[in-house]
């Protein structure tokens, strides 16, 4: 198995199609796998896990993956992403050019 999308309960529920943050672990599983984790923000202003997935690698057909099963399971694409500036992850900007995304480029750097 080299990847897996799942959701997480009550993320249908939480999903409003505006902000989604993503990003992955470094191989901190049994597995060396990286775990790939989808949130939002709640109209409260608290953190809500949508869903996640696990990936051995982090190419762009991995990163591909993970936005087509994310696509398939909540029906669209956010209006707004937050990500790494992982280069793979260019996939995300030409595959979906009407989504704004920023990425942080410090590691202390967390945009909302």
């Amino acid at each position: 198995m080299n990847r897996v999308f799942f959701e997480l309960e009550g993320g249908r529920e939480a999903y409003n199609g505006d902000v989604l943050i993503f990003d992955t672990t470094f191989k901190t599983n049994m597995y060396d796998m990286k775990l790939a984790l989808y949130s939002t923000v709640s109209p409260q202003g608290s953190t809500v896990l949508l869903a996640a997935a696990y990936l051995m690698n982090e190419t762009t057909d991995d990163f591909d993956f993970c936005f087509e099963e994310f696509e398939k399971a909540y029906g669209s694409m956010v209006d707004a992403l937050f990500t790494d500036s992982d280069c793979a992850m260019k996939v995300f900007a030409a595959k979906y050019p009407n989504t704004a995304c920023e990425s942080h480029r410090r590691e202390r750097d967390f945009i909302i």
